[in-house]
């Protein structure tokens, strides 16, 4: 019987533990799970790194935005026959491989390599705004190889798509609710701004790495376009990191643009999936 009793205390805690939750942040603070939206942003800021002094970097010929081009920044990758792909790639380099230091918190979405979900809003993994949040480690590293991420964007509009060129409701064209088997979608971009923290002569400097991203849903007819984005840091000789950011702003979404020229307002967000910092070491 008390083992029987042991099987279902446990059996709730497993359910929750799946796509969008996990056992580390179950524990305390806010989950993010509402059904409303707007309730699901994480915005927390270490105020630490809030403080920091910026070095800006341009990253636009440093970049990619497609898994398939990893090995641009990681010549490792292709001497490595079983990684065949991003899902694979985020359970081989996930950051709980690294250090257990990343298994606990809210945060440790980010690390457990989990870099696609097929829920929507609060089962997505972490909801960013323009403001964006950041990540303290509670450890340092070594030198620093490579940063890369895994995300896609989205609005809180029901309906992710809109009649290009016609001038009439949604509801008029018969399209409400959910337009996505009418392969009606609309491209997004924004400049996104990564900050790398490491601490120098006991100063916390932000490099801040700086890129334009672009959504083409609608030329690829896909609602759920996923972005893996990496970025070389090898040679700007980085150590001592201590966390990260994401933050971003010259935003320009077509689905967003359309319902504000019909007087109806909605929100954007990023849902990151995962960030990786593969080959360092943390103490």
């Amino acid at each position: 019987m008390k083992n029987k009793l042991k099987y279902l205390l446990i059996l709730p805690v497993v359910a929750l533990s799946s796509c969008g939750y996990s056992l580390g942040y179950l524990v305390k603070g806010n989950r993010y799970i509402s059904s409303d939206f707007q309730e699901n942003y994480y915005r927390d800021w270490n105020k630490e790194l809030k403080s920091a002094s910026v070095i800006s970097a341009d990253v636009t010929d440093k970049k990619i935005t497609s898994f398939n081009d990893i090995s641009k920044v990681d010549p490792n990758f292709l001497i490595d026959p079983s990684i065949s792909d991003v899902e694979e790639y985020g359970q081989a380099f996930k950051m709980t491989n690294l250090d257990d230091s990343f298994r606990y918190g809210y945060q440790s979405k980010l690390f457990d390599g989990r870099v696609i979900c097929g829920g929507l809003y609060q089962r997505s993994r972490v909801q960013s705004d323009g403001n964006g949040f950041s990540v303290r480690f509670s450890k340092e590293s070594n030198d620093l190889n490579y940063f890369a991420l895994h995300f896609k964007t989205t609005t809180d509009s029901t309906v992710n798509c809109y009649p290009v060129g016609e001038d009439q409701t949604l509801d008029e064209l018969g399209l409400s609710g959910y337009a996505r088997d009418k392969k009606i979608f609309h491209n997004s971009s924004f400049r996104l701004k990564i900050g790398v923290y490491t601490k120098e002569d006991e100063k916390i400097v932000n490099h801040e790495f700086t890129s334009s991203i672009v959504f083409n849903n609608k030329e690829t007819n896909d609602g759920n376009v996923y972005t893996f984005f990496a970025f070389d840091l090898k040679e700007y000789s980085l150590s001592r990191c201590i966390g990260f950011s994401i933050t971003y702003d010259n935003l320009d979404d077509e689905l967003i643009n359309w319902n504000k020229n019909k007087g109806v307002d909605i929100t954007h967000a990023l849902f990151i999936y995962e960030a990786f910092l593969p080959y360092t070491v943390w103490h």
